[in-house]
C-alpha cells in the first residue's frame, strides 16, 4: 500500500470526520445577557423602593429598566434553542404564572390587591411559555406546558365571564370591573395559545375550540338582547317599570368578550384559507427580529411619554378628568405611531414581491381578497401588541405617587384606537403592494401618516377658533387625534368613526386591485 494512502486512512480512523456544529445565536445571547442584567438591576431597585428604603434609582427608572430587560429576555427566548436556556425560560414562565395568581387572589383574603402587577406577570408568563414551546422537542414537557396554558385559560374565562354576568347593572360602580373583564381577556389569550400550540389534531382540542366559539356567540347574542329588548318592551308599554341601564358598561363589555372569543376560536380552529394564511402571517411576524425591535422602540417612546406625563401631574394642581388624555394625546406617542406604522406594514407585501413568493400566493387556490385580509389582520394584531407597553406604564402610576384616575374612558378609547389603527394598517398595506422595495413602501406610509398628523394640526391651529366653518367639520372627521380625544372623554361618536372605518375598506379594496393587476402583466 502506498504510504501516503495508509497515513490518510490512519488519520481518518483516529480522528473521524468533522462534527457539524449549528450556528450559535450570538446576537440573541448578547441581548439576553443585557436584558437579564437590566431586569435584575431594576427588580432590586423596585424592591428597595417598595420596602420604603432610600434608593438612588427611583421607581420610574426601575420600571423602565425592567421593561427593557424583559424585552431583551423575550428576544433571547424567541431565538435561542439550547436546552438549558429554553428550560430556564419555561421555569421563569411558571414562576410568573404563580406570581400573577397570588396577586389576583390577595383581595379574597382581605389583603391589598396588586392587580396591575398580576396582569403584567400573566402577560410575561404567556410570552415566555410560548417562546419555550417553539423550541421544545420533549413531548411530555411540552404537553405539561400546554396543559398549564389550557388550565389557566379555562379558569380565567369562567371567572371573567361569570363575574360580568352576575350583575352588569352594578358594574359601573363595582371596584371589581377591571378584574372580571381582564380575567375574561386573559382566558381568551391563554385558550387561544393552548389551541394554537396543540393544533386541531385531536377531538378534545377541536371540542374546546368549538365550545369557546359557541360560548362567545351565545354571550354576544345575550348581551345584544339584554341591552336592546327591555328598553324596546318598555317603550311599547309591555314593561311598566323603566329597566336599568345594561348596555353601558356591562352589556358592552359582554359584547366585547363574546366577539373576541368567537373570532379567536374561529381563527384558531378553522381550516379556512383566510384563517390558515393569517396564522402563517402572524407566525412569520412574531418570529422575526423586526417585531421585537419595533416593540422595543415603542417601549422606549412610551417611557419618555410616561416620564413627561408624571412630571406634569406633579406640577399641576388642577388635574381634570380624563387625566389619561394628557398621557395618550401627547407629542411622544403621536410621533411614535407615525414611525411605528411604516415599520409594521412596509414588509407585508413588499417582501413577498422581493423574494418572489407573491407569485406562489397568486397561483395558489386563494383569491386576492384572502391574501390581503390575512396580511391586514396580522399587521393589525401587531399594531395592538405594540400599544400594550404604552398602556402597561399606567400600572406604575400608584408607585409614582400620582393621583388616581378614571380608567373607564380607556375602554372607549380602545374602540377608537382599533378603528383608526385599521385605517393606518390598511393604508400601509396598500403602499406595501406598490413596490418590492421595503424602504420605498415605508417612506410612502410615513408620508401618509405625516399627512394625517398635519391635518389634525391644521384643524386645531387654523380652524380651531371657528367651529362653524365647514372645513372645521370636514377636518375633524379626518383627524385621528380628534377621534382619540373624543373617545377618551367616554364618547363613541359614529360619524367620527365612520370615516376611518370606510377608509380602511377603501385602502383594502385598492390593495386587492393592485394584486389583481399583476395577473395582467
Amino acid at each position: 500500500m502506498d504510504p501516503l494512502v495508509q497515513y490518510k486512512n490512519e488519520v481518518s480512523a483516529d480522528y473521524g470526520p468533522s462534527e457539524m456544529v449549528a450556528d450559535q445565536p450570538t446576537l440573541a445571547r448578547i441581548i439576553g445577557s443585557l436584558g437579564a442584567a437590566l431586569t435584575i438591576f431594576g427588580g432590586l431597585a423596585m424592591a428597595l423602593n417598595l420596602s420604603g428604603r432610600v434608593a438612588s434609582v427611583g421607581s420610574g427608572w426601575a420600571a423602565f429598566a425592567i421593561a427593557i430587560g424583559i424585552s431583551g429576555l423575550l428576544f433571547h427566548a424567541a431565538f435561542d434553542y439550547e436546552v438549558q436556556f429554553r428550560r430556564a425560560y419555561m421555569l421563569f414562565g411558571y414562576m410568573l404564572l404563580l406570581m400573577g395568581s397570588i396577586c389576583f387572589l390577595l383581595p379574597l383574603f382581605g389583603k391589598p390587591g396588586l392587580f396591575g402587577l398580576g396582569c403584567l406577570a400573566f402577560i410575561m408568563a404567556l410570552l415566555f411559555i410560548m417562546a419555550f414551546l417553539r423550541h421544545e422537542t420533549d413531548a411530555m414537557i411540552a404537553g405539561m406546558a400546554k396543559a398549564a396554558l389550557g388550565f389557566v385559560g379555562s379558569i380565567s374565562a369562567v371567572v371573567g365571564i361569570t363575574g360580568c354576568l352576575i350583575g352588569p347593572e352594578n358594574l359601573r360602580s363595582s371596584p371589581f370591573l377591571p378584574e372580571f373583564f381582564v380575567a375574561g381577556l386573559f382566558g381568551m389569550l391563554f385558550l387561544a395559545s393552548y389551541l394554537g400550540s396543540r393544533g386541531m389534531s385531536d377531538d378534545f382540542t377541536y371540542k374546546v375550540a368549538r365550545l369557546a366559539l359557541w360560548g362567545g356567540l351565545l354571550l354576544l347574542i345575550y348581551a345584544l338582547l339584554r341591552s336592546a329588548l327591555p328598553p324596546f318592551l318598555y317603550s311599547f308599554g309591555y314593561i311598566k317599570v323603566r329597566p336599568a341601564e345594561f348596555l353601558i358598561p356591562g352589556g358592552f363589555l359582554l359584547m366585547v368578550l363574546g366577539t373576541l372569543y368567537f373570532v379567536t376560536a374561529a381563527l384558531v380552529s378553522s381550516d379556512s384559507k383566510l384563517a390558515v394564511l393569517t396564522q402563517r402571517e402572524l407566525g412569520s411576524m412574531f418570529f422575526s427580529p423586526i417585531a421585537y425591535f419595533v416593540l422595543l422602540g415603542f417601549v422606549v417612546a412610551g417611557w419618555f411619554g410616561y416620564v413627561d406625563f408624571i412630571n406634569r401631574l406633579s406640577v399641576s394642581r388642577n388635574n381634570i378628568e380624563p387625566i389619561v388624555r394628557n398621557y395618550v394625546i401627547d407629542l411622544v406617542p403621536v410621533l411614535a405611531i407615525i414611525f411605528i406604522v411604516p415599520a409594521i406594514t412596509m414588509r407585508l407585501l413588499s417582501e413577498e414581491q422581493r423574494s418572489g413568493t407573491i407569485e406562489v400566493l397568486l397561483t395558489a387556490p386563494v383569491d386576492e381578497y384572502t391574501i390581503v385580509l390575512s396580511k391586514f389582520f396580522a399587521g393589525f394584531v401587531m399594531y395592538l401588541v405594540v400599544w400594550s407597553p404604552f398602556g402597561l406604564y399606567l400600572l406604575a402610576l400608584p408607585l409614582s405617587g400620582a393621583p388616581a384616575f378614571d380608567y373607564r374612558p380607556l375602554i372607549s378609547f380602545f374602540v377608537g384606537l382599533c378603528v383608526t389603527g385599521a385605517a393606518f394598517i390598511s393604508m400601509g398595506l396598500f403602499f406595501s403592494s406598490l413596490s418590492k422595495n421595503q424602504i420605498i413602501s415605508g417612506v410612502l406610509t410615513f408620508a401618509g401618516m405625516l399627512g394625517l398628523f398635519i391635518v389634525a394640526i391644521i384643524r386645531e391651529r387654523i380652524f380651531g377658533q371657528n367651529p362653524a366653518s365647514p372645513w372645521y367639520q370636514v377636518l375633524m372627521h379626518i383627524s385621528y387625534l380628534d377621534v382619540w380625544n373624543t373617545t377618551l372623554e367616554g364618547k363613541l361618536v359614529p360619524k367620527f368613526l365612520l370615516f376611518h372605518a370606510s377608509s380602511a375598506v377603501f385602502w383594502l379594496f385598492l390593495t386587492t386591485k393592485v394584486l389583481e393587476s399583476r395577473k395582467w402583466k
